[in-house]
């Protein structure tokens, strides 16, 4: 059997668990959602959402990869609006997980088993999100 390998800019995730968290006395809410990756074998991701001013042409946020841990870590700027909308959406009950797309700058290389291939720590650029939400 070989494995085939392709390129792939998204990142999709499975949220299994959404906290709201404000760090300190003067701290923003933030939305802390944890998942299992859908495209990448045996992966999981940690996500924080939190708002600000839109950035520049940098992305939205960033994906840090370890090379030697199937767990990523994501952060993401989004609109007070999109940030509110997801807030109240997390907060009523879902029938199935809500599923995160990020689209990557950098390209990954993946193989059809879910394989990620990196030799060493990355952090990718987080161009844009999506977000689907079951209804029934």
């Amino acid at each position: 059997m070989t494995n085939d390998w392709g390129q792939t800019q998204g990142i999709r995730m499975s949220a299994q668990s959404v906290e709201l968290q404000m760090i300190g006395h003067h701290g923003s809410p933030e939305l802390f959602v944890t998942g299992s990756l859908m495209n990448i074998a045996r992966g999981s991701c940690a996500l924080r959402l939190k708002t600000s001013a839109p950035s520049g042409t940098n992305g939205i946020g960033h994906l840090k990869i370890d090379a030697m841990r199937p767990v990523m870590q994501a952060e993401v700027t989004v609109s007070q609006p999109q940030f509110e909308y997801l807030l109240q959406t997390f907060q009523r009950s879902l029938p199935r997980p809500a599923t995160a797309i990020f689209k990557l700058k950098e390209e990954l290389s993946v193989s059809v088993a879910g394989d990620l291939s990196i030799e060493h720590d990355m952090s990718c650029t987080i161009t844009d999100i999506s977000w689907v939400m079951p209804l029934r």
